[in-house]
């Protein structure tokens, strides 16, 4: 099933389905017929299994769904078919990281769009901490940046939450020297710019100024 699954041989996944297949073995690495048909760009055979009842939500050895792979390799209606099948937008691997955060890391600003079409969770953050405007920030992914401040609506804290150690996602721009996210996060994030690290580093005074200087 995982191979017919993989190179889109629909009539032999109907027939191994009629003939009770089960939709949830797993080879060696974890990965079951709905991952393998993600990795081949195979959304028809994705909707037949979800109609068969396979578990979108299902996780391989590194924790990755199905989704996470269809975003990894770019793959758009592969993406679109999970989701409107009901595969959840926001459940994290095993680096912490959702769908949303590899759309940013690939730069897939088509598949971040879907996802938060999906009402995929920006305030979920990584094993590093990170949350969706952070690690946009972090990346100096502006696109991403602009797509995500405008779904926050009433969540206006998100901007200036921050990680452990204080920084904010105007903090990690400053750091990294992208400033387009900093245009981004003051004029369409009402971002804070007095924010303070567990340093008491600022935005402007400590971090912005002395590099421009430099």
């Amino acid at each position: 099933l995982q191979a017919a699954a993989q190179n889109g041989h629909i009539q032999i996944i109907r027939l191994l389905i009629q003939h009770n297949a089960s939709l949830e073995i797993e080879d060696k690495d974890g990965d079951r017929a709905i991952h393998h048909a993600a990795f081949g760009n195979e959304a028809e055979v994705l909707e037949l299994l979800a109609q068969a009842g396979a578990d979108l939500n299902a996780r391989n050895k590194r924790r990755q769904t199905a989704l996470h792979i269809g975003v990894c390799k770019g793959h758009v209606d592969v993406c679109r078919i999970l989701l409107s099948n009901g595969a959840h937008p926001g459940i994290q691997d095993s680096d912490g990281d959702t769908p949303l955060h590899d759309a940013i890391s690939k730069r897939r600003d088509d598949l971040v769009n879907i996802l938060l079409e999906y009402n995929a969770d920006i305030s979920t953050c990584n094993n590093n901490g990170f949350n969706s405007i952070q690690y946009s920030a972090l990346r100096g992914n502006s696109s991403a940046m602009e797509l995500i401040l405008s779904k926050i609506q009433n969540r206006q804290w998100l901007v200036d939450e921050k990680k452990d150690d204080g920084f904010t996602a105007l903090h990690l721009s400053a750091l990294n020297d992208h400033y387009l996210i900093i245009e981004l996060l003051l004029t369409k994030g009402n971002a804070s710019i007095n924010a303070q690290t567990n340093n008491l580093q600022r935005f402007c005074y400590n971090i912005f100024v002395p590099q421009f200087l430099n």
